[in-house]
């Protein structure tokens, strides 16, 4: 059972969790809306390290815009209903990312980080303490967020580096102010 003081900590970093994801989540906006439209579905290469795990979906800007929505939805998701030593799910939804594919992009990604956020902002301190099994490895439920928030950061890197590939310009990093 936590302390007061170890809960006072843990809302806190909870606190600043929503803060630095929130600003990461409109940095991934900035640089989808610097993409042009014709370039949403380019991709470096067909070979197999251009696609996602499934070995079928080709890692282009749309997808990986799709693919960190929807994985940090399910995940947290997975997270507010998990027991403890739950492993969490594969970081998919076809339905949700069907959806987000066939309408504003921009908009729907938009709309579905604020409802995951409002999962984030229904965790109790037992969810933050509890632990879960992910990527062949235990973490604690706020470890578990940390670890989707870097997620969203390793594919930012990609998404610079596509928009770069294409010759656009790209948000300066260092001057978002979460």
């Amino acid at each position: 059972m936590a302390t007061q003081r170890q809960e006072i900590q843990i809302s806190r970093e909870l606190d600043r969790f929503v803060r630095l994801h929130d600003g990461m989540a409109e940095m991934n906006r900035a640089w989808l809306e610097l993409a042009p439209a014709e370039s949403l579905d380019w991709v470096p290469s067909d070979d197999a390290i251009h696609r996602f795990g499934d070995g079928r979906t080709p890692m282009t800007i749309r997808n990986l815009f799709i693919h960190v929505a929807v994985s940090e939805h399910v995940w947290i998701g997975a997270l507010a209903a998990a027991s403890e030593g739950d492993v969490m799910p594969p970081p998919s939804n076809r339905s949700l990312s069907e959806r987000l594919a066939g309408g504003d992009l921009i908009a729907g990604a938009a709309a579905l980080h604020a409802k995951t956020m409002s999962i984030v902002h229904s965790l109790s301190q037992a969810d933050l303490d509890k632990h879960v099994v992910a990527g062949r490895r235990r973490w604690a439920g706020m470890e578990f967020l940390w670890g989707v928030h870097t997620h969203r950061a390793f594919h930012l890197g990609h998404l610079d580096h596509y928009l770069r590939m294409n010759d656009r310009s790209t948000p300066e990093f260092f001057v978002y102010h979460p």
